[in-house]
């Protein structure tokens, strides 16, 4: 039996691609696989003395099979501000791959052999998942030991460029790993790994690491995340990249949601006190800076999402913003792509920040007056913009005394400098 292992363990250290830097990749012929099936249909019962062997036969083997199965990453996951990741629905999952091999080399696709031998070995190993796998016991070590200790010489600051291969197999491996105990024991060697993705130029190296900090989050305890300083040497290399423009967009958005997540675990709401959410607070009045001078439209949409978000979390601490919300909201209504998620954004204000409503009535009404007459110029048919104005009212109608809107509107509608026609048109809000 052990000859078997022998057999494709010759048969892999020659074909193996993690330890070749990118120079000397070559591709492999599909027959390999034949012949690992072979072997492996020659094996029956389960043999303890596999796991007692001095030599590590199913480490190579697993990361070989592995080599050849696309990395994925889970793009709304990364973009989601839940930290909950039974929160996020696996229905709307958008798969994105990266290739961190140079754009003039390509790798054949024997995604279906690996996995069919990958099945193969599970049933041999009387397994069901990957993880179980990693955590057999080989001379007693769990397998995902001895698998780190394969890719970490070529996973350093100096060599990690040459070996890109090995740095998908590792993201595999962390992937499969849920135990808080397994990550635990790992933690060092992730971490620098999470530091030196995130300070690697290419998205697709970047986007690992946020994907590696977003499974520590899960999976780990914040007193592990903040020992040592950790949580906020990360939080010091995301902001280092938030300046970054010009990427695929899908980047800056898990950035903006990776960052949001990772203050969590800087500033937790249990230890609230009149010092709270400072570092948030600053990264806030950051994106509203960076928001009104952003000319890219998508960008300026992805930062009114977040502050959203920012100010469903902060609740009334949020009312020290409440100023440069308003200035944000006020910039952004004059262009019809970000009209929406600007009244979006209103809503959300008046709703969470109602005690304080009352004394910027004023300038909340001049907003919600100005976007209602570009809507009567330029987009009158539009029911949805619409119903979300005449919620945005209610609300603010709610949440001043008086009855400041009706007031206001009624003043507005007998003001005979104005059209006619617009003026019907604001007869319909009331």
């Amino acid at each position: 039996m052990t000859s078997s292992f022998q057999e494709i363990s010759s048969l892999i250290i020659s074909n193996s691609s993690y330890n070749k830097s990118i120079e000397s990749y070559d591709s492999i012929d599909q027959s390999i696989f034949i012949q690992i099936e072979n072997h492996l249909s020659k094996l029956t019962d389960k043999d303890d003395e596999l796991f007692s062997s001095e030599f590590d036969y199913l480490s190579p083997l697993l990361l070989f099979l592995l080599e050849h199965i696309p990395l994925e990453i889970d793009l709304n996951v990364l973009t989601s501000t839940e930290t909950n990741y039974h929160q996020i629905s696996s229905t709307t999952r958008k798969l994105y791959k990266p290739n961190l091999l140079p754009t003039n080399q390509s790798r054949p696709d024997y995604s279906f052999q690996s996995q069919t031998i990958l099945k193969h070995l599970f049933q041999y190993l009387q397994i069901k998942t990957l993880e179980e796998f990693l955590q057999l016991k080989q001379n007693s070590q769990p397998i995902y030991f001895h698998c780190f200790h394969l890719l970490t010489p070529l996973l350093l600051k100096t060599t990690y460029h040459q070996y890109p291969i090995a740095m998908e197999l590792f993201v595999h491996i962390i992937k499969s790993l849920k135990q808080s105990s397994s990550l635990s024991e790992s933690f060092d060697l992730i971490f620098s790994i999470c530091l030196i993705t995130l300070d690697d130029p290419s998205i697709d190296m970047k986007l690992i690491s946020l994907y590696l900090l977003d499974h520590l989050q899960k999976h780990c305890t914040s007193t592990e995340l903040l020992l040592f300083n950790r949580a906020n040497v990360i939080m010091y290399g995301l902001e280092q990249n938030l300046h970054r423009r010009g990427d695929r967009l899908p980047f800056f958005e898990c950035l903006l949601a990776t960052t949001f997540r990772w203050l969590i675990i800087l500033e937790n709401e249990v230890y609230s006190g009149k010092h709270l959410f400072i570092r948030t607070s600053q990264l806030i009045e950051r994106f509203i800076r960076d928001a009104i001078l952003e000319t890219n439209i998508e960008y300026r949409r992805c930062l009114l999402k977040i502050l959203r978000s920012y100010l469903n979390r902060l609740q009334l601490f949020a009312i020290r913003h409440l100023n440069h919300f308003l200035e944000l909201i006020d910039d952004s209504i004059d262009n019809r792509s970000l009209r929406y998620s600007s009244f979006e954004f209103l809503l959300l204000i008046i709703q969470i920040l109602k005690p304080r409503i009352n004394v910027h009535r004023l300038d909340i009404m001049k907003i919600i007056i100005r976007c209602l007459f570009r809507i009567f110029h330029e987009e009158k048919d539009n029911v949805s913009l619409i119903n979300l104005v005449k919620t945005c009212l209610k609300e603010l109608q709610l949440s001043t005394k008086e009855n400041y809107v009706q007031d206001a509107f009624q003043s507005l509608i007998e003001t005979t400098e104005l059209d006619l026609s617009y003026r019907e048109f604001l007869q319909t809000f009331l």
